[in-house]
């Protein structure tokens, strides 16, 4: 039997109320983070070029895809031409798959970090041009794919539930087929493989690194930790968390911001992409409510991006402290 694809007044209002103060956060938020890392030197580091990339990606659905989500969802309608439609799923293709990149390049940079000496570090890992090249490659990579339907590869179909344009997945001939093939696999499976293997080596890693520690404090003997003539086990371990230890606590810390960004990603994705796929075997039996929950909480993803690592990074949570902390100064 099929069910009606209108929204229910309340249901309407709770998705509307979610989509603002989405749009709200997405754009404030985003913003402070772009103008922080591009204008302080201090942030012109790595880990802070990534969180730039995460944060552009975010704010394209910020600033153009959620308003046009909030208008459909309040007319029942695409409020714009189909140009525009097809250009919004464009541009929401574009954002996950570039969301997706960035996390990926961030996994295989913190699998690097913790695999190679301390006292090599510097000379292993990249420099930032290097690194600025990594991003821009990744967002050539990211365009590429998501603009095919733009140029006749790949298309995208209206859907009735959200009111909104989406690539259609199940269309029909042999470009439509090849493109979502090939944006299955490179878009998403080799990179998120890719995620995975470079997690599945860290952990491997760690789990090395903690058996060799437990192997050293149980292997010294009380009356060994100090010998005449000899250096101090005690002291050169000290010296040890000295010189290394603030290191490994930074990217320890820095592993799990990027595990809660990809836990984020994952969690506000899961529904709308299962809802996505039943719909290809049972288009008749999927609840619209479900499908525009769905939408929404992927669409909450990119406001949740930047509060995760403003709040876990001390330096970008001061920066954007410093910032506010102007703002409402020079306002009083």
């Amino acid at each position: 039997m099929e069910q009606s694809s209108e929204a229910s007044l309340p249901e309407m209002i709770i998705e509307v109320t979610v989509l603002l103060i989405s749009c709200c956060g997405t754009v404030l938020a985003n913003i402070m983070v772009l103008v922080n890392v591009t204008m302080k030197e201090k942030l012109h580091a790595p880990t802070y070029f990534y969180y730039l990339s995460l944060a552009a990606s975010d704010l394209i659905l910020g600033v153009f895809c959620i308003p046009l989500v909030i208008a459909a969802f309040i007319l029942h309608s695409w409020p714009l031409g189909d140009t525009l439609c097809q250009l919004y799923a464009v541009l929401i293709s574009l954002s996950v798959n570039c969301s997706i990149m960035t996390l990926t390049i961030i996994s295989v940079d913190r699998y690097n970090a913790l695999s190679k000496p301390v006292e090599n570090r510097a000379h292993l890992t990249f420099t930032k041009r290097r690194y600025k090249l990594i991003i821009i490659a990744s967002w050539v990579h990211s365009i590429f794919w998501a603009s095919g339907p733009l140029f006749k590869w790949g298309s995208t179909k209206f859907d009735e539930f959200t009111h909104t344009c989406k690539p259609d997945w199940g269309g029909e001939g042999l470009a439509n087929k090849t493109y979502a093939l090939c944006l299955a696999i490179f878009a998403f499976a080799i990179p998120v493989g890719a995620m995975i293997c470079a997690y599945y080596k860290i952990y491997r890693i760690a789990r090395a690194s903690k058996r060799r520690r437990d192997a050293a404090y149980t292997s010294l003997p009380p009356d060994k930790l100090k010998v005449p003539g000899e250096s101090d086990p005690l002291k050169e371990d000290a010296a040890t968390k000295h010189t290394s230890g603030t290191a490994t606590a930074e990217d320890n810390k820095a592993l799990k911001t990027v595990l809660l960004l990809i836990g984020s990603f994952t969690a506000c994705w899961s529904l709308y992409t299962l809802a996505t796929v039943w719909k290809l075997f049972a288009p008749n039996s999927v609840p619209p409510s479900i499908v525009r929950a769905g939408l929404v909480l992927t669409l909450c993803n990119c406001c949740i991006d930047p509060f995760i690592y403003s709040i876990r990074d001390e330096k970008m949570k001061r920066e954007i402290k410093e910032m506010i902390c102007r703002v409402f100064c020079r306002n009083t």
